[in-house]
């Protein structure tokens, strides 16, 4: 079994189709659909569901996914951490965030103020905090509290947010002060892309309230604005204040029984603090919480 037979296999189950993964990879659709194929018969299982025009993993496929993710996950990491020790790191501060949006007055406000210390920043997909070495590969990881697990970490909570739909200024919704969360189950709703942190919560928010979503389309945050700006639909963002104003749209706070959501900031605990590493931790916990004596979670 080779790299790049799993690297086409893993391609091919994200996109769903032949044609736009072979594109992807810069390679002809039959040669692609032969790696594959000569992929199954080497593991002597059928993975994917096969239509006229779509292919779909079966139970055996999301299996070695499941496990093809881990492997590139490592390979990220090996390659991070290979890349950080030729690196000069007194004043280098590395960070993974799950929603990197959120994080952007943070990160301009300590450039401002420590213009010397670099801070190096890296997008998490949802299924990357999964890795087990995370924790040690970077100095902070930002991420949402049930979405990180790491039996070596400590944490500090940052802030609460609650779920905020936002709406055509047009739409009946647009003139309530709360809205019902079921009363979105009929509705057209733009979420982030699938391996995006607000795009599980929000699945899971509906799914433990028992409300079925319909009508779901997914995509970047910036074409969602557009569609809800254009009449189309109504995405839902949090009640964090940093979100974009679109004149033809609104926000509305969102009921939602159960929904706790916990902006947390992880850290390694048994990771010895560079000079730069506390001044940047005090910051965050200063920034948000305003905290002199650090409450560790």
């Amino acid at each position: 079994m080779k790299l790049s037979q799993l690297r086409y296999f893993k391609t091919v189950a994200e996109l769903g189709k032949i044609q736009a993964a072979a594109e992807a990879l810069y390679i002809s659709a039959p040669a692609l659909s032969a790696t594959i194929a000569a992929l199954e018969k080497e593991l002597g299982v059928t993975l994917f569901n096969r239509t006229s025009n779509r292919i779909v993993l079966n139970e055996q496929g999301k299996i070695l996914l499941r496990y093809v993710n881990q492997i590139f996950n490592n390979i990220d990491c090996a390659k991070l951490e290979l890349q950080q020790s030729l690196e000069e790191r007194e004043k280098r501060i590395n960070i993974a965030m799950a929603t990197s949006e959120l994080w952007t007055p943070l990160f301009s406000a300590f450039a401002l103020e420590f213009p010397d210390i670099m801070v190096s920043q890296v997008a998490l997909k949802i299924n990357q905090l999964h890795n087990v070495n995370l924790s040690r590969l970077h100095t902070f990881v930002f991420a949402e509290r049930n979405e990180f697990y790491a039996a070596d970490v400590e944490s500090v909570c940052l802030f609460q947010e609650h779920p905020v739909a936002m709406v055509p200024v047009n739409h009946p919704l647009a003139k309530r002060d709360v809205i019902e969360l079921k009363e979105l189950e009929n509705e057209i709703l733009f979420l982030p892309y699938a391996d995006h942190s607000l795009n599980k919560r929000i699945r899971e928010l509906f799914y433990i309230n028992q409300i079925p979503l319909k009508h779901t389309h997914e995509g970047a945050g910036s074409a969602s604005r557009n569609m809800v700006a254009q009449g189309r639909g109504i995405t839902i963002t949090t009640s964090h204040p940093y979100r974009v104003n679109v004149p033809s749209a609104c926000y509305v706070p969102i009921h939602a029984p159960e929904c706790r959501w916990e902006q947390h900031v992880f850290w390694n605990k048994d990771h010895v603090f560079s000079q730069e590493e506390l001044q940047f931790r005090e910051f965050v916990l200063d920034m948000y919480c305003g905290l002199t004596n650090h409450t560790h979670i």
